[in-house]
């Protein structure tokens, strides 16, 4: 369903239209609070709530699927009980989301968001979905998040975020080989994210912290997650910076991440699995402070590829808007809320939800 291999349905004849919508489309679970998106060899999952038993505090969450491979790491399931479980797996910040005030969510009036809106159009895939109740506890009022999979091969990943601090927007890819870009004033950095404790290089094979035995279900401090950072870098981005990641498998494939703010604190940091016999992450993060209520948009843009990248430039126009101009020459634009902005087509003036041109040499081609 989600990695593309060629598949034969017993019986003759295609599959029926609804079952066929379900196992190749794009669609909403309502109950579950789950988008799933489709297009071409990609796929994404956007999960808005609720969590109930069982379940990580990461509403708002991203899966994204392409080139065969699950391309964020999501650390999955094992022992509920462990160290690495309890302070990381079941941490907000181990996931591909923001995290408010270096908090977990749910400590407030608890999980469930709603579906803003969903498009399945013929060039593009979108939904938005918002949870602010799932960090009432640190005075959120806004926190939402649009995906649009775009015919030509790429996810854009906006999540606006209103409350709080500081907004730390982070995503987790596969595997640790990782080469930054766009980045000034880069340096490496001792420890973790938390101050004091490193214990992302303290995760035993049965996925407790050396030298703490026999402390079921202990969280290590400061609770949060935090402290399983390790090999970070960090420095001041620039308004185009992000990473690429090589997966680890074969036929190798890779991932850019192109991240559209200027002047964020930028990270950069490999992070454990739940046992060390599992592959590594490694996370680019974004982290805006100030005074409260902190109002924060963040714009990134995933591409997988094979041999080199087909996107020549990602770039941002607006609050909630920016172009994307492939290696081709066409260009798309794409609109996030009602908004005016020069692009590359001239001014536009735009009123609705969501919004997507694409075109050559100046000229709109279609939307």
């Amino acid at each position: 369903l989600w990695h593309g291999a060629p598949w034969e349905a017993e019986g003759d004849g295609p599959l029926p239209t609804t079952i066929a919508q379900r196992v190749e489309g794009s669609w909403v679970a309502g109950m579950k609070g789950m988008a799933m998106l489709r297009q071409g060899e990609q796929a994404v999952l956007l999960r808005y709530g609720p969590s109930l038993n069982h379940g990580d505090p990461d509403d708002l969450g991203l899966t994204y699927y392409a080139k065969g491979y699950q391309l964020t790491y999501d650390l999955g399931y094992g022992l509920g009980s462990t160290h690495a479980h309890v302070g990381w797996a079941s941490s907000t910040v181990s996931h591909s989301i923001v995290t408010v005030n270096e908090t977990n969510q749910f400590v407030g009036d608890g999980s469930g968001g709603s579906l803003n809106w969903f498009a399945n159009l013929p060039h593009v895939q979108a939904v938005e979905a918002e949870s602010a109740n799932s960090y009432s506890s640190e005075g959120v009022t806004e926190y939402r998040r649009a995906l649009a999979l775009v015919a030509g091969g790429y996810l854009v990943d906006v999540f606006h975020v209103t409350g709080g601090r500081q907004h730390d927007f982070g995503f987790a890819g596969m595997g640790t080989d990782l080469v930054p870009f766009g980045i000034a004033d880069w340096e490496a950095r001792e420890g973790s994210l938390a101050e004091g404790v490193a214990w992302g290089n303290l995760v035993g094979a049965d996925g407790d912290i050396k030298g703490y035995p026999n402390k079921p279900y202990w969280n290590p401090p400061p609770g949060n997650g935090y402290g399983f950072f390790k090999d970070l870098r960090g420095g001041t981005s620039s308004a185009y910076w992000g990473g690429v990641w090589t997966l680890p498998g074969d036929p190798v494939a890779r991932m850019k991440m192109y991240m559209l703010g200027d002047g964020d604190e930028a990270l950069i940091a490999h992070a454990p699995g739940l046992y060390p016999n599992k592959p590594e992450a490694s996370y680019v993060m974004a982290r805006r402070s100030g005074e409260a209520p902190l109002r924060s948009t963040f714009i990134a843009v995933y591409e997988p590829f094979d041999e080199r990248p087909a996107l020549a430039e990602v770039r941002r126009l607006g609050a909630a808007a920016l172009a994307v101009i492939h290696d081709d020459g066409q260009c798309d634009v794409l609109l996030f809320g009602s908004q005016s902005v020069s692009s590359p087509f001239g001014p536009i003036v735009f009123e609705g939800e969501f919004g997507y041109l694409f075109g050559r040499e100046g000229q709109v081609q279609g939307w």
